[in-house]
C-alpha cells in the first residue's frame, strides 16, 4: 500500500464527511498553499450562526506542506490552524465555492476565551463582544454557548481585551475578558465602552477616571448656581486594557459626568446621561486634547489687585445669551490667589466652558464667562460701593481690629451667587481706619471687632451706594463672665454665639480653679455653653443663656448633666 501524504489524508477525511451528507456532491477543492510553520494541526468545523461550531475533521500539519480541503459547494465552513501554544489562525466562516480555489490565510494569532456559568445570564441569551483593542471589523471574536452549559468566545486576538455582553429584559449582563480569561458576570441597567486616546492620537498613559455629580442645593438655597460635587456612586468605571474603560451602572444622576485625565493631556468631561442612552455594543472613542491654560491679571480702580481671590468654575449648563438674566449652574474647578502683580494662572484645563469669579475685599468683584478657545483673560473688578470708618477703643484709634461684611441670612439663602451678597473684609490700620467693598446686592451688616475686642454690628444700605461713611466707631468693653460648675470636670468649656446671628464666635473659657472658669464674650445675645471633653461634648444645664450688660462681672452657675 502506498502511504498517503498528510495533506491527502486530510482531504480524504474531509471527502468522507462531505460525501456522507445527502445531496452534497463534491464540487471543488480549497487550497491553502502557505501555512505558517508554527501550525501543528488543521481542523474543519461546520459553522452555525449563534451556536458552537461542530468539528468535522482534524489532521496534523507539517512544515512546508500545503493543505487541500475538499468541500461541497454552499457549505458554511470554518477552518482553524492550531499552534502548539494554544493560539490559532482562522479562515472563515465562508461558503465553499463551486470551483477549485486558493485562499489566503489571515495571519492574526487568536485564541478562545472560555468561562463557566457560575451565575449570570440565562443559558442561551445572545452574547456579544465589544473589543477594546481592535474594532472587530472582521467579525471576530464570536461568542456563543456550548453544549456543556458554558459560554466561549472564539477568535479573540491574543492581544485583545474587551467586554462580553448578554442583554436580558431590563438588565445588561457583562464581564471583562482579556488574556483568554474572563471575570465574574455582573449586571447593570446600561454600559458603554470608552476608548481613550491622548493628544495627536497617542496612547492614553496613566489614565485617571472620576465619576461625579452635582450636589443639589439645600431647600433654603434652591436658587443657587454654585453647586458642590460628589462621586456618582451608582455608576462604576472598570479598566479593560490600555486606554479602554467600561462604564456601567444604574440610571445616572442628573447632570452627572465622567472626568477623564491622562498624562500630558487636559481633562475631558462626558455626560453620563448621554453615555447611558446609547447602545452598549457601540464603542465611544474619546480624543484628549493638549492641556489648556488660562492666565491674566486682575485689576481694579486703576491698580493691580494683589491678593485677589480668583475662582474658576466649569459650567454644566450652556453659556446663556448676553441678554438673558438666567445664570448657568456651575461647579468648582480650581482656585488661585493673585500675586504681587495681580497675576493669576490656571493649568491643565479642559476644552470646556468656564466662568472666572474674582473678588477683592477693597477693589470689588467680577464674573466673566471664558470661551473654550480663550487662554488669556484680563479681569477688571467692579466696585459697587465702599464702606469706611475709624475704630476707637477707649477713645483711641485701635489697629488690627477685624472688619467683616456679613450677609443677611434671608438674602444669602435666596441669592443665586453668594458673592453677590458678600462684601469685603479687612482690618484697621495704625490710625484705626478701614475701607472695604460693599456687597454688589447691598444689605447685610458690618461686624467690627472680635477676638480681644468687643463687637459692634452696623447695618448696611440696600441697594449699595457709592460711599457709606460710618465715622468713628467706639468699641465698648467685652462682657466678662465667671462660670461656676456644680462639680469639677476634667474638661474645657466651649461657648458659641450669639445664637441666631450670622458670624458666630466660638470661644474657649479659661479654667481658674476646680469647677471655675472665666470667659470674655465680645457681644450680647444668646450663647450656648457645653463641656468639651476631647472628641465628646457633654451638656450643661442650662445649655443656652442670654448674656447682656447685666451679666458682666457676675457669676453664671451651671450643672453638669449626668450621662445616661
Amino acid at each position: 500500500m502506498i502511504p498517503l501524504a498528510p495533506a491527502c489524508y486530510f482531504a480524504l477525511l474531509s471527502f468522507a464527511w462531505i460525501a456522507s451528507q445527502p445531496g452534497s456532491p463534491i464540487r471543488s477543492t480549497i487550497h491553502y498553499p502557505d501555512v505558517p510553520p508554527a501550525v501543528v494541526s488543521v481542523s474543519t468545523f461546520l459553522w452555525r450562526e449563534g451556536a458552537s461550531p461542530v468539528r468535522v475533521a482534524s489532521v496534523p500539519a507539517h512544515i512546508g506542506k500545503p493543505v487541500d480541503l475538499a468541500a461541497a459547494a454552499g457549505a458554511r465552513l470554518l477552518v482553524v490552524f492550531a499552534r502548539a501554544d494554544g493560539a490559532y489562525l482562522v479562515d472563515g466562516p465562508f461558503t465553499a465555492p463551486e470551483h477549485e480555489s486558493d485562499r489566503v490565510l489571515d495571519p492574526a494569532s487568536r485564541w478562545t476565551i472560555k468561562a463557566a456559568l457560575a451565575s449570570g445570564p440565562a443559558h442561551g441569551t445572545p452574547l456579544e463582544w465589544v473589543g477594546a483593542v481592535h474594532d472587530s471589523a472582521d467579525g471576530w471574536p464570536r461568542c456563543f454557548w456550548n453544549g456543556s452549559g458554558k459560554w466561549e468566545c472564539w477568535g479573540a486576538r491574543t492581544d485583545e481585551a474587551g467586554v462580553v455582553l448578554a442583554a436580558e429584559p431590563g438588565k445588561l449582563w457583562w464581564t471583562v475578558a482579556s488574556g483568554a480569561q474572563a471575570a465574574e458576570w455582573r449586571s447593570d441597567e446600561w454600559g458603554r465602552l470608552l476608548i481613550v486616546r491622548g493628544p495627536e492620537n497617542s496612547p492614553a498613559d496613566a489614565l485617571r477616571f472620576v465619576l461625579a455629580q452635582p450636589v443639589a442645593p439645600p431647600p433654603q438655597r434652591f436658587r443657587t448656581v454654585r453647586l458642590n460635587t460628589a462621586l456618582a456612586t451608582t455608576v462604576t468605571a472598570t479598566p479593560v486594557g490600555g486606554g479602554a474603560v467600561w462604564v456601567a451602572g444604574a440610571r445616572p444622576p442628573a447632570r452627572s459626568w465622567a472626568e477623564i485625565r491622562a498624562a500630558g493631556a487636559g481633562p475631558k468631561y462626558l455626560s453620563l446621561e448621554d453615555l447611558s442612552s446609547g447602545p452598549p455594543s457601540l464603542r465611544v472613542s474619546i480624543a484628549l486634547d493638549r492641556p489648556r491654560r488660562l492666565e491674566g491679571t486682575v485689576s481694579g480702580g486703576g491698580t493691580r489687585a494683589r491678593g485677589a481671590l480668583v475662582t474658576l468654575f466649569r459650567l454644566i449648563d450652556p453659556v446663556p445669551d448676553p441678554k438673558e438674566r438666567v445664570k448657568p449652574r456651575r461647579v468648582f474647578a480650581a482656585e488661585s490667589t493673585a500675586d504681587e502683580d495681580g497675576a493669576y494662572r490656571f493649568e491643565e484645563l479642559a476644552d470646556a466652558d468656564y466662568e472666572v469669579v474674582a473678588w477683592h475685599p477693597q477693589l470689588g468683584r467680577a464674573s466673566v464667562f471664558v470661551p473654550q478657545a480663550r487662554e488669556q483673560l484680563q479681569i477688571q473688578l467692579d466696585l459697587p460701593g465702599v464702606v469706611r470708618g475709624r475704630v476707637l477703643v477707649a477713645g483711641k484709634p485701635a489697629s488690627g481690629v477685624d472688619v467683616f461684611s456679613v450677609p443677611d441670612p434671608a438674602a444669602f439663602n435666596s441669592a443665586e451667587d453668594p458673592v453677590d451678597v458678600k462684601g469685603g473684609d479687612g482690618s484697621t490700620g495704625a490710625d484705626g481706619r478701614f475701607a472695604v467693598a460693599l456687597a454688589a446686592a447691598g444689605g447685610g451688616e458690618l461686624r467690627v471687632g472680635g477676638g480681644a475686642y468687643a463687637v459692634r454690628r452696623l447695618p448696611l444700605p440696600v441697594p449699595s451706594v457709592p460711599l457709606v461713611d460710618l465715622g468713628d466707631i467706639e468699641l465698648g468693653a467685652s462682657l466678662d463672665i465667671a462660670i461656676v460648675l456644680d462639680q469639677d470636670a476634667p474638661c474645657g468649656i466651649r461657648t458659641v454665639g450669639p445664637v441666631g446671628r450670622t458670624g458666630l464666635h466660638v470661644l474657649t473659657a479659661v479654667q481658674t480653679g476646680p469647677g471655675l472658669y472665666k470667659v470674655s464674650l465680645p457681644e450680647e445675645g444668646l450663647w450656648e455653653f457645653g463641656l468639651s471633653c476631647g472628641r465628646e461634648t457633654r451638656t450643661l444645664v442650662p445649655a443656652v443663656v442670654r448674656i447682656g450688660p447685666d451679666n458682666a462681672g457676675r457669676q453664671l452657675h451651671f450643672s453638669v448633666k449626668q450621662e445616661e
